[in-house]
C-alpha cells in the first residue's frame, strides 16, 4: 500500500494538469491511466492523499493528448462515490475531477505546495 507522501509524489509526476511549467513535459495520458489502473487494483483506503492522487491523475481537461479515457473517469468517479462521507471532501473532488475549467482551492493547494514538507523530507544546514 502506498504512504501518502509517494501518492503525492505519483500525483505531481502524473498530474494531468502541470503546477508549473510546459505542457510538453506531462506524462503522456496512457502512462497516467496506467497508472490509474494500477492504484484502483489496490482497493486503497479512501482518504484524502488517496482521493487527492486519483483526481489529480484522471483530471478533465479538455485536451484529448492530456485527458485520460471517460471510462477511466468513471472508475475514479465510483472510488470517490463508494469512500464514506467524511474521507474526503467528495464534492469538490468530483467538481475538479469532471470540470475542466475548476481550479484548486485552498486545500488542494495546501496538498500540493504544503505549509510543510512530505513525510520524511527535511533541510538541514552544514556548518
Amino acid at each position: 500500500t502506498p504512504k501518502s507522501q509517494q501518492l503525492w509524489a505519483l500525483s505531481r509526476f502524473g498530474a494531468r494538469v502541470p503546477v508549473y511549467g510546459p505542457l510538453d513535459r506531462l506524462i503522456p495520458a496512457t502512462e497516467a491511466q496506467a497508472w490509474l489502473q494500477k492504484l484502483l487494483a489496490l482497493n486503497l483506503e479512501p482518504n484524502s492523499a488517496t482521493a487527492h492522487a486519483l483526481v489529480l491523475l484522471a483530471r478533465l481537461t479538455g485536451d484529448r493528448a492530456r485527458d485520460v479515457s471517460s471510462e477511466m473517469r468513471e472508475q475514479v468517479t465510483q472510488w470517490l462515490h463508494r469512500a464514506p462521507d467524511d474521507a474526503f471532501k467528495r464534492a469538490q473532488m468530483l467538481e475538479l475531477l469532471h470540470n475542466a475549467h475548476s481550479t484548486l482551492d485552498q486545500e488542494e493547494q495546501d496538498w500540493l505546495f504544503g505549509e510543510a514538507l512530505p513525510a520524511g523530507l527535511s533541510f538541514s544546514a552544514f556548518e
